[in-house]
């Protein structure tokens, strides 16, 4: 059971910092603004948070948002929110270890990928979006930790937080974990998948400011703040990432020397993770 629990600890933690998302156009956007989110493969993150946040800020994800939350609701009726909870493996020194060794797997990567940016001659979209990708958006021990912490509560079981004020972060990470792994998109291109959960990472993350106002616990609440400060730039380092390994994994074939080599970059690190995250649980059997 413990193996169970890391590798469930490893998959949840795919919306995390650590790991670069793959999925994150609206169905009631402006056409214009749908015409320009698909009409750019190479939209830097930058650009395409930025117009994501535009959209989500002037309330046109709104239907998008209430046809989820009804979803969710029926879910929670049926009992489907308590499993997916049951699921949670909680804290664990394996977690930690995984997630130290993790980190420092991301920052070698991070590193070579700056190596290429600097080496090159080149001055392009994809230079830029190796650059965003390689680029820490995180600007203190402060917002780490803050980062830190509600990585954390996304292992947590509902109810196993210290305090009612965790409980609530947490109930409300598990609302959206949700809504992100119940998106009904069979058929759609891989932007709108990627942006509709963009749509709800702004979302998960307005209703944790929303509760966090109402904290007795300052700490709390000054973790929030501190998790919000470079919210969207780690978003757009995440949607390029994402970009990029679409050349490690085979979603798209490179089309010259500087792709080829960024794509040997990211799936030697792939290979690493792979092998860090097989060891640990076949240490933890």
């Amino acid at each position: 059971m413990k193996k169970w629990s890391l590798l469930l600890a490893v998959l949840s933690m795919g919306t995390s910092p650590i790991l670069a998302d793959e999925d994150a156009v609206l169905p009631k956007v402006k056409q214009e603004t749908v015409i320009q989110m698909t009409s750019h493969e190479e939209l830097l993150g930058k650009t395409a948070v930025a117009e994501v946040r535009k959209a989500y800020e002037a309330g046109e994800c709104d239907l998008f948002l209430q046809e989820e939350e009804e979803r969710y609701q029926k879910a929670l009726i049926a009992g489907e929110i308590d499993l997916l909870g049951s699921i949670r493996p909680g804290l664990s020194s394996d977690l930690k270890k995984w997630e130290t060794q993790g980190k420092k797997l991301q920052q070698e990567k991070q590193k070579e990928l700056l190596v290429f940016v600097k080496s090159s001659k080149e001055k392009n979209v994809f230079i830029e979006k190796v650059l965003s990708a390689a680029t820490d958006p995180i600007s203190s021990a402060n917002e780490q930790d803050a980062i830190d912490l509600v990585t954390h509560l996304r292992q947590m079981a509902p109810g196993t937080g210290t305090t009612p004020e965790e409980n609530l972060l947490i109930a409300i990470d598990l609302e959206y974990e949700y809504k992100a792994l119940h998106l009904d998109l069979p058929d759609a291109p891989l932007i709108e998948k990627r942006t509709k959960q963009c749509v709800l990472k702004m979302d998960k993350l307005h209703a944790m400011q929303t509760a966090a106002e109402q904290f007795q616990d300052e700490s709390l609440k000054e973790a929030i703040v501190a998790y919000a400060a470079s919210f969207d730039a780690r978003l757009a380092q995440s949607w390029d990432m994402a970009d990029l390994n679409g050349l490690a994994n085979g979603r798209k074939t490179p089309e010259n020397a500087s792709e080829e080599k960024v794509a040997s970059i990211l799936a030697l690190h792939q290979d690493k993770f792979s092998k860090l995250t097989k060891q640990l649980i076949e240490e933890g059997k």
